[in-house]
């Protein structure tokens, strides 16, 4: 027996002629695809526009497609159109919404906003798939989200202060360049596992046993913000203000906010040489310091970022502060401190996949109720652990024979799940890095010989005083975009930023690549198979190793030849 969900249908005016009816136009994007990023850092705010896709295509066409596949399972009869009947399934954008979060919706029969009216535009007295994709454009906002992952480096205070333990010979809290210059001596005397990196644990083994009393001491609260392009609000001025105005007069000099000369005058509408809030609210729509494209994809290696050029073809200001890490990452630096570009992925298991993943435990539920067999009816599903299971069950019976086989729940299971996989967030964190982690430039988790070797060269331009040493205040909050989805953001929250990662970069010659064994992005002559005089005609500089741009040059002259 059939329960039908009463999707209230119009009795009037069903035959309307089509000519009469006002035509239906697909807007041009229902996702914001384009998000700002708002670094505050401590001189000036600086605005990165995000382009976010998917790798498969534009996130419209990905939710498009979706939607697609939602209009063909409820076109029983295959018409291309809904009739009143198979409408009786479509969801609310509520419903979509939990789709899209969940994996998991129902077609709720007292929802006021899933009307046949609402759908059925043109009065035709049938719902055609364009307008069927037009009803959901509300939730095309629900695609992209931001997070604050809120989550400050446990040990980087720790860390930093043992570094000074061990190098100050002078114990005058300063750092010369003469005692930054035996780190590469630490290599033989630490590197347990012979890899000729350092990991934290090889520095200091009892790092992740101490008690630590204070998580992230050195707040770095506010100072990134995400939103959609063009909803940088009055509230968010007001509050760039406040981070800026020095003296606490409403006004920005130019010695308290360091806005380049042309924009300073550009906001100046005045000349008073100085910047009140009125003025401050036009920068929001000068263009941003850079412009970037992410891709996201099912893994690292198939997810990219990219540096986008100005609509009229030149390069943005910052783009000369682009650099790309070794792990793919896009890192721009801003004096001491940087933006880093990246993604979050969860290690995927390497057990086989069920066949058909489940949600809100809808297979589970009919295994249990159909009891060996391949199908359930009404009775099968009285008991109150079916309720979720029952409420869809005439959704699921597709061909309207009172029960539901096997094939049908998971053909609706799977396409439940398949609105997970729309959705996509830029999670960002700022924090405090310690010294290990500012050495750290491919963010491997080691230190590699020729990073510790360019330890005061990486330093020395982050000690605000200017002078011959290095002290403590070199680390300055530093900012992480994170492309990601919910569920990776979710496992990522406890993640150990000193984590090893052997990936590689994957750049250079395949040679290169391959005799790199140990993926510090360098050769040493322990990993080279042929003689030191053949060793030292590609080591160019004649600092024992073998880099990426070296091993390039010498690519282009085996080449030539």
């Amino acid at each position: 027996m059939r329960r039908l969900l009463p999707l209230i249908v119009p009795l009037l005016g069903l035959p309307l002629l089509l000519a009469e009816n006002p035509a239906i136009s697909t807007p041009k994007s229902i996702v914001p695809n384009i998000q700002e990023v708002i670094f505050y850092t401590e001189t000036k705010p600086i605005r990165v526009f995000v382009h976010i896709n998917a790798k498969t295509g534009s996130l419209d066409k990905t939710f498009e497609s979706k939607l697609k596949e939602f209009f063909k399972f409820l076109d029983r009869d295959g018409d291309g159109f809904l009739s009143p009947s198979e409408a009786e399934f479509v969801f609310s954008n509520t419903a979509i919404q939990s789709l899209i979060s969940n994996g998991y919706a129902y077609a709720s029969p007292n929802d006021p906003s899933r009307t046949f009216d609402k759908f059925d535009k043109n009065k035709d007295g049938k719902i055609s798939l364009e307008e069927f994709i037009r009803y959901y454009e509300p939730s095309g906002q629900y695609l992209i989200t931001s997070r604050n992952l809120n989550l400050g480096d446990a040990y980087a205070e720790e860390v930093t202060k043992e570094f000074f333990n061990r190098l100050n010979s002078k114990k005058d809290g300063r750092l010369s360049r003469e005692e930054l210059a035996v780190l590469p001596s630490w290599i033989p005397l630490m590197d347990r596992d012979e890899d000729d990196c350092l990991s934290v644990t090889e520095i200091i083994p009892d790092i992740f046993t101490r008690n630590l009393a204070s998580k992230n001491e050195k707040s770095a609260f506010g100072a990134v913000r995400v939103h959609p392009v063009g909803e940088f609000s009055e509230t968010a001025i007001e509050n760039l203000m406040l981070r800026y105005d020095a003296n606490r007069n409403l006004r920005l000099k130019p010695n308290e906010i360091a806005f380049d000369a042309e924009t300073f005058k550009k906001l100046d509408k005045n000349g008073d040489g100085m910047l009140s809030m009125f003025e401050l609210m036009e920068w929001r729509n000068l263009p941003p310091d850079l412009e970037i494209e992410m891709s996201l994809g099912a893994n690292p290696r198939e997810s990219s970022v990219r540096v986008l050029k100005r609509p009229d073809g030149r390069d943005y200001p910052l783009a000369k502060n682009v650099q790309i890490l070794s792990t793919g990452n896009l890192l721009v630096k801003i004096g001491n401190q940087s933006i880093d570009f990246g993604y979050l992925f969860t290690p995927q298991p390497t057990i086989s996949a069920p066949k058909v993943e489940d949600t809100n435990n809808l297979l589970s539920a009919f295994n249990k109720a159909a009891n060996g067999r391949d199908f359930v009816v009404d009775k099968d599903l009285i008991n109150p652990e079916y309720q979720h299971l029952r409420i869809l069950f005439d959704m699921a019976d597709r061909n309207g024979d009172n029960k539901v086989t096997r094939e049908e729940i998971e053909a609706l299971v799977k396409l439940f799940v398949s609105f997970k996989e729309c959705p996509v967030q830029l999670a960002f964190n700022v924090d405090m890095p310690s010294i290990f982690r500012i050495l750290d430039q491919n963010q491997d988790g080691r230190l590699s010989l020729r990073e510790l070797r360019q330890a005061w060269k990486q330093l020395h331009p982050l000690e605000p005083s200017g002078e011959d040493y290095i002290t403590s205040n070199i680390s300055k909050p530093q900012a992480k975009i994170y492309l990601t989805r919910e569920n990776d953001v979710v496992r990522f929250v406890n993640a150990n930023p000193y984590q090893v990662s052997l990936a590689g970069s994957g750049q250079g010659p395949i040679w290169f690549q391959r005799l790199d064994r140990n993926a510090d992005g360098d050769i040493s002559l322990k990993e080279f198979p042929g003689s030191k005089a053949e060793f030292d005609r590609l080591d160019l500089d004649g600092d024992g190793l073998i880099s990426l741009e070296e091993a390039e040059t010498a690519e282009k002259r085996f080449r030539r030849k």
